[in-house]
């Protein structure tokens, strides 16, 4: 029982978390682009997440939630408001661990991934930040 009172715990409080960090703003408003390809981008991205403001990325990440249901079960829970996850990702050249807060709207079709599942994420940078404003299209099975 306490278990599932933490996982609910969990669950309304990242729904709160998305609820703040919602900028309403879901790629419709944004000029038609590319998907920059985080993996060509990864350090600079790390080190200036400002100049990606309002642009389009895409990259394979590790789901990082050590929650027992998974994903879509986590998502449903939230009866349409969404929540925020944690994933992260390495650089293939320099190795250096890049952690990214994403905001996922509870209307999004996601996988049942669980902890350390590999997941191919295409997001908008809202806010030009690592941890608010990264609001994903699309997630995956990577």
């Amino acid at each position: 029982m306490n278990t599932i009172v933490r996982i609910l715990s969990l669950v309304l409080l990242s729904s709160i978390l998305f609820a703040c960090n919602s900028n309403s703003s879901n790629g419709e408003d944004l000029k038609k682009e590319d998907v920059i390809d985080l993996e060509l981008i990864h350090n600079d991205f790390l080190d200036n997440p400002e100049k990606y403001r309002g642009k389009k990325l895409r990259s394979v990440f590790y789901y990082d939630a050590i929650y027992k249901p998974g994903l879509s079960e986590l998502l449903k829970a939230t009866n349409g408001l969404g929540m925020t996850i944690k994933c992260y990702r390495y650089d293939s050249n320099s190795n250096n661990r890049m952690d990214l807060v994403f905001s996922i709207s509870g209307k999004l079709d996601v996988p049942n991934v669980t902890y350390l599942d590999r997941v191919e994420v295409e997001f908008i940078c809202t806010e030009g930040n690592l941890e608010n404003g990264n609001e994903v299209i699309s997630i995956k099975r990577g």
